[in-house]
């Protein structure tokens, strides 16, 4: 693990895999950890992505998405979780919401959590609070990440991560947002989001393991896992509950 050359600004732990040589670092199972100090996480495990050139028979991932705080069914993990021969994971959006409140999030489908109050959040018309600081999009994502069965599917595969709106804002326009007709636009905040995410995503910028700042405002960031490369891929189908899903590839 390398320490980030700004550690007081960066709110993750990363390391670069293709620091293994190369004999090592191909398609294999990994067991790790990280430790500071006296303190140590819990041990994890990943598969390193195989050679760029390599043919595979088969490929098999699943997919997750949307897993709002209190509304959705984040039981639909410990299934996930329970998998044993996924080559990685891929969440394709709204990992968190940045919105606490709102109408579309009434009616609790989840008892383990409890309502997120955002330091900074800002309220609507409708009653509900967005997040619009750098401080309330890291406590989106340090919450959500407080989720044991979340940890643990973290914990058992690699991560493919992508972001839709909720990231940033629900139906959002580059950095505009769309709650009101004004189409605000609100570039601090998106740059909060963005870096937020950066901080707290498994994303891979090409070969920085730290979280230096980019002129976009965001961090700059390096970890494994990678995009598998190699094989062809077929759509999932979506299932509920959890709005996950299983895909194999021959």
């Amino acid at each position: 693990m390398r320490r980030p050359r700004n550690s007081s600004r960066c709110h993750g732990a990363r390391a670069d895999s293709r620091a293994l040589p190369a004999p090592i670092r191909s398609h294999q199972d990994k067991i790790f950890r990280f430790v500071a100090g006296s303190d140590a996480s819990a041990t994890g495990r990943t598969r390193t992505a195989p050679a760029a050139d390599s043919q595979r028979e088969q490929l098999r991932f699943a997919w997750f998405t949307c897993q709002d705080w209190l509304i959705n069914h984040w039981d639909a993990l410990d299934l996930l979780a329970a998998e044993d021969d996924l080559d990685f994971t891929v969440h394709v959006g709204d990992y968190v919401y940045e919105t606490v409140g709102a109408k579309f999030q009434a009616g609790v489908a989840e008892p383990a959590h409890q309502a997120i109050r955002l330091p900074d959040g800002v309220a609507l018309g409708d009653g509900s609070v967005y997040a619009n600081t750098l401080d309330d999009y890291r406590t989106l994502y340090r919450t959500y990440r407080g989720d044991a069965r979340l940890q643990t599917v973290h914990a058992r595969f690699p991560l493919i991560a992508i972001w839709d709106d909720h990231e940033f804002s629900d139906d959002c326009w580059q950095d505009h947002q769309t709650y009101t007709n004004a189409n605000t636009q609100q570039t601090a905040r998106r740059r909060g989001a963005s870096q937020a995410w950066v901080e707290y995503m498994p994303v891979d910028f090409g070969g920085s393991s730290n979280c230096a700042p980019s002129s976009s405002g965001a961090r700059r960031a390096s970890s494994a896992p990678r995009r598998p490369r190699g094989g062809r891929t077929r759509s999932g189908t979506r299932r509920r509950p959890g709005r996950s899903g299983a895909t194999r590839s021959r």
